[in-house]
């Protein structure tokens, strides 16, 4: 959903953050909104499937709220439980989006690999991040953010 402003341009409704069953909210909860009051729903999110990695809320029902603001978008749109259709901020995407949620540890590797690696990308962003494993169970972790041309 799409809304314009004259001395702001155009302006979308984002998802801007959830709560879960526990009742932790996640995303911006507090961010400046443009409307009186957020528009709240809920939404039922799928498991993985098969093979693929699943997410930290695969399967869960969890409260939205929606509203005009200034955060980024993801290029994601969510669909609620009612049928509204609305897209997600960037910072809720990543967090409901079983591709970003690829969490490097230790046991992850096979129990002989040195080095683990993540490359997660988006159309504006590459993020690789290489985990090595050092002497004494410590990890050194290499972090490379850079747009898809290869600029970091």
């Amino acid at each position: 959903m799409l809304t314009t402003h004259a001395d702001e341009g155009l302006l979308v409704v984002l998802i801007y953050a959830f709560r879960d069953a526990r009742g932790t909210w996640y995303g911006d909860p507090d961010a400046a909104i443009r409307d009186r009051q957020p528009g709240r729903g809920l939404l039922t999110l799928p498991r993985a499937a098969a093979g693929q990695a699943p997410g930290l809320f695969d399967g869960q029902r969890v409260e939205v709220l929606y509203a005009v603001c200034d955060l980024e978008a993801s290029q994601t749109s969510y669909r609620l439980d009612k049928g509204d259709c609305f897209v997600a901020s960037r910072r809720v995407h990543e967090l409901l989006s079983p591709a970003d949620q690829r969490v490097v540890t230790a046991s992850a590797a096979a129990p002989d690999a040195a080095t683990v690696s993540v490359e997660i990308s988006s159309s504006r962003r590459r993020y690789s991040l290489h985990a090595d494993i050092l002497a004494e169970g410590r990890v050194e972790l290499t972090v490379v953010v850079s747009t898809p041309d290869g600029v970091i």
